[in-house]
């Protein structure tokens, strides 16, 4: 087998990184970690909240740059909770993407190398129109 320790090293890095994103994912339930500070352009933060990790983009304050910190802070339960969403606020935007969707992507990705697939051009087709029909529902339904 070509390339086979490499093969191997891809697919427990990528077993750690989802047992690390499962572990980050159970912890967001009990405890809001995160990091945040601007770069003089924007205010980003990056948060883990409930089982959902959000990714912010504000305008800056006019006063002096905020340094970089991380925090974490102990929250209450709360079912309320969307899972995927975009928003487009008045200063800038907010995503939320649920940890289960970067975790299933990680493990399909670990076991993508050990698969002896080959693709006609009618496969990789199919393939395109399916993810550009999944893509206009997905903007459809967010309208």
């Amino acid at each position: 087998m070509k390339f086979r320790k490499l093969r191997i090293a891809w697919s427990v890095a990528c077993g750690i990184a989802c047992v690390l994103l499962t572990v980050l994912w159970v912890r967001s339930y009990w405890w809001n970690d995160g990091i945040s500070g601007t770069n003089g352009s924007a205010f980003t933060r990056i948060l883990t909240v409930h089982g959902n990790i959000y990714l912010q983009r504000l305008a800056p304050n006019r006063g002096s740059p905020i340094p970089w910190k991380s925090f974490h802070t102990p929250i209450a339960r709360n079912t309320n909770v969307p899972d995927a969403r975009f928003l487009v606020l008045a200063n800038g935007w907010e995503v939320a993407i649920p940890f289960w969707l970067p975790t299933v992507s990680i493990a399909v990705l670990s076991a993508a190398p050990w698969l002896k697939m080959r693709f006609s051009l009618r496969t990789l087709l199919i393939a395109t129109t399916l993810v550009a029909v999944v893509l206009g529902v997905i903007v459809w339904s967010v309208r």
